[in-house]
């Protein structure tokens, strides 16, 4: 008699248990494909600004680690990074980006020149949205960038080649 009472609560205790196993292997799965992609990706939460997940890329592209990616907070200023003494992280551009997208602007394809912290300068690509719920409540933005310094790279030494040719062409 208690085993046929108790029965109902546990089919539905080993229904949810069932259901919140799809849901850890659905959400593991998506972090592994978020980790595995060739372009950097970080996502900031709106209400504290910090951020909530960052690939290995993104932290490779930036020139930063992943622990102190972590650390960056998107709605501090750039006095707020930088120290008396140079030591500290600078506002970084895809900062901007970020804070736009929390503002609920889409921003697609924006090239950006910065300065990693060990002084190369790097040219990223990168588009950034908000992350809504289902009733348009912004609670986060994702910004997914790429490293075309070596495309700009290419690009530049390609027009100064034609402009060469160019110039030699019309000179006697």
């Amino acid at each position: 008699q208690t085993l046929l009472g108790c029965s109902p609560h546990i089919a539905a205790a080993l229904a949810n248990a069932r259901l919140h196993a799809e849901v850890e292997n659905e959400r593991a799965r998506l972090r592994s494909i978020l980790d595995q992609l060739p372009e950097g990706i970080i996502i900031s939460e709106a209400d504290t600004g910090s951020i909530s997940y960052a690939n290995a890329t993104a932290a490779v592209i930036l020139g930063v680690s992943l622990d102190d990616l972590f650390k960056m907070n998107v709605n501090q200023n750039s006095q707020a990074y930088a120290s008396a003494s140079g030591v500290g992280h600078p506002l970084l551009p895809w900062n901007f980006a970020i804070i736009r997208a929390l503002s609920g602007e889409t921003m697609s394809s924006q090239e950006m020149v910065m300065t990693r912290p060990d002084g190369k300068k790097v040219t990223i690509l990168s588009s950034s949205a908000p992350l809504r719920t289902r009733w348009s409540m912004i609670t986060g933005a994702v910004i997914v960038f790429q490293d075309i310094t070596a495309q700009k790279s290419l690009e530049q030494q390609k027009n100064e080649f034609l402009s060469f040719a160019s110039h030699e062409l019309r000179t006697p």
